[in-house]
């Protein structure tokens, strides 16, 4: 059977994109201690020799993140990825309503800065990759657990407001998990469990699917902790609270995500810092810093020529 987690990042800031991720694996069945299968790779306290943290990436540095992103894309490539561009063109999945022709100015702010990897590890990790991605590789086997792909959809701030004007916030979040749910079923189709962090405080999703309302819900239950659909033939949706936490696959793919959301605010940071002298280097998020720098930027859009709706999200 196969196996997805789903989770967001960038659902709160104000620069940078809105980034949904899927890890999708195949199992004999599923298992929901996957960390314990795992163990001798991976742990969800600590990082130690030949074990790496994985939890949630809230919990996580940019080196915890960077050494799982770049064993995830050895076992799946077979190679180490040099440069930023190189890993983002392997992932990002390319869907018509998020694809925009940009500017040449906002295509060189989002997607021209490039950079040598590792961007936070040392760098003579990479010469441990192929060792450790082996011997992951050989625990997976062991356990009968294969990773056949990993995908993430970007949401950059113009297509952020643009779809605005037809979902709230949470809709709009929620239209990317159904996207990235429905591209992996046609593509590989079989018996899928789909497992999702939960989306804000939503409790009732059904009555908020575009997507997946085309398929037929055979039944559902809708709680705090746990709301469960099951579709004919697409097979059953999960959202889960704290499933970051708590759910292997949504943590693992949550990292991702954050990586790639990062190497993207790296590209804005780089871009403008060039352009305009003394800028802080910020997250994005809703602090001071991110208030200063936008607050200087936006002076600075005209000249540029970038639309302020490239920028930064109306919400």
């Amino acid at each position: 059977m196969y196996l997805v987690g789903i989770d967001e990042n960038g659902f709160g800031p104000v620069l940078g994109p809105l980034n949904v991720t899927g890890v999708l694996f195949e199992v004999e069945r599923y298992e929901h201690n996957l960390w314990g299968k795992l163990n001798d790779v991976f742990s969800r306290k600590f990082s130690q020799k030949n074990r790496f943290k994985l939890t949630d990436s809230k919990q996580m540095t940019p080196r915890e993140w960077e050494k799982i992103a770049l064993i995830l894309y050895f076992l799946l490539f077979k190679e180490i990825p040099r440069f930023s561009s190189t890993f983002l063109k392997k992932f990002i999945l390319k869907e018509k309503s998020l694809v925009k022709k940009c500017g040449e100015e906002e295509k060189n702010m989002c997607w021209e800065p490039d950079f040598s990897l590792p961007l936070w590890e040392e760098r003579n990790f990479l010469e441990e990759i192929p060792s450790v991605g082996k011997r992951t590789k050989d625990i997976l086997e062991r356990e009968k657990i294969r990773i056949l792909a990993l995908n993430t959809l970007i949401c950059c701030p113009y297509n952020f407001n643009f779809l605005l004007q037809v979902y709230n916030k949470a809709e709009l979040n929620l239209y990317l998990f159904e996207t990235l749910i429905k591209y992996y079923y046609q593509k590989y189709r079989g018996e899928f469990l789909f497992i999702c962090g939960k989306i804000g405080g939503i409790k009732y999703y059904r009555r908020y699917f575009k997507l997946l309302n085309k398929y037929h819900c055979l039944k559902f239950s809708e709680k705090d902790e746990l709301s469960e659909y099951h579709f004919e033939n697409l097979g059953k949706v999960s959202f889960i609270k704290d499933g970051d936490e708590n759910y292997f696959p949504i943590s693992l793919s949550s990292i991702i995500g954050k990586y790639i959301r990062e190497i993207f605010m790296r590209r804005i940071n780089t871009y403008f810092s060039s352009r305009v002298s003394g800028l802080p280097y910020v997250s994005g998020y809703r602090d001071k810093f991110t208030k200063e720098f936008i607050k200087r930027v936006e002076g600075e859009l005209f000249r540029l020529n970038i639309s302020p709706l490239c920028f930064r999200r109306q919400k």
